[in-house]
């Protein structure tokens, strides 16, 4: 099966909104794997799914009001 693997550049407003990501990506089923580089500027979230695109992804971040993008190549 496919690995996809999604690199974002994310933006949280406090330590209560990582959380709640982080419940989220922890129990969502799509999500294999999942990071955050809280020690880079940007933030760097990494995602591993099957299935997922970036568009979900950013949707879900969005629904915990964290900003989300897609990180350029």
């Amino acid at each position: 099966m496919i690995r996809y693997i999604h690199i974002f550049r994310t933006k949280f407003q406090s330590e209560q909104a990582f959380l709640e990501l982080s419940e989220l990506l922890n129990t969502h089923p799509h999500i294999l794997r999942w990071n955050v580089d809280l020690e880079d500027v940007d933030n760097i979230l990494k995602i591993e799914t099957h299935s997922l695109t970036e568009e979900s992804i950013i949707a879900l971040a969005q629904e915990k009001r964290i900003v989300c993008e897609v990180l350029p190549d």
